[in-house]
C-alpha cells in the first residue's frame, strides 16, 4: 500500500483539497482497500481509459471525484475530468469530436467531462472555476475533496 495519505470527512469522501496520487496509488487506496465487486468493475473500465489518455501525451492528469474517490463500498459511476497540458491546443473541433469516451461503451458508468476543448488549460482560472464546482455536492455548504490521478511513469506519453 502506498505510503501517501488522503484524509477522509465523516462521510467518507476526501477532505477539502486537491490530493494527488498515481493511477496505482489510487488503485491501492479506492480499489484493492475496498475490494468490492462493483468497485472492480468500474476499475477496469476507468483504468482503460486513463492509460490511454495518459499514453496520449496531452493529458496532464485526471482529477476525480463523487462516490468513487470515496469510501462508499458500491458507487453509482466514475465522475473525473481530463486536464490537459498548458501547451495542447485544440481549436473549435468539431462536435463529434469533442468526446473522447463513448458513454455506451461502459454502460453509462462515466460522467465525464473534457475540460480542454477550447480554452481551458492547466493551472487556469477556467480550470480552477470548474475544480471549485466539482468539488460542490447538491449542497452548498458542502466543499468535498479530489484526488488528481496522475501517470505512472510507465503511462506517460510524453
Amino acid at each position: 500500500m502506498s505510503g501517501k495519505r488522503v484524509a477522509f470527512d465523516r462521510a467518507g469522501y476526501p477532505v477539502r483539497g486537491r490530493h494527488r496520487l498515481t493511477l496505482t496509488e489510487f488503485r491501492q487506496k479506492f480499489v484493492d482497500a475496498i475490494p468490492t465487486a462493483r468497485r472492480k468493475e468500474l476499475w477496469r473500465k476507468f483504468e482503460g481509459m486513463a492509460r490511454q489518455a495518459f499514453a496520449s501525451g496531452i493529458v496532464e492528469c485526471i482529477i476525480v471525484g463523487g462516490s468513487f474517490a470515496s469510501r462508499k463500498p458500491d458507487p453509482n459511476d466514475v465522475d473525473f475530468m481530463l486536464v490537459l497540458r498548458q501547451d495542447v491546443v485544440i481549436e473549435n473541433p468539431p462536435l463529434d469530436k469533442r468526446v473522447w469516451v463513448n458513454r455506451r461503451a461502459f454502460g453509462q458508468r462515466f460522467d465525464l467531462w473534457i475540460l480542454d476543448m477550447r480554452s481551458v488549460r492547466a493551472g487556469s482560472e477556467a480550470e480552477r472555476h470548474f475544480l471549485d464546482f466539482f468539488c460542490h455536492t447538491r449542497f452548498p455548504e458542502r466543499v468535498r475533496g479530489v484526488i488528481e490521478v496522475i501517470p505512472n511513469d510507465s503511462d506517460s506519453g510524453s
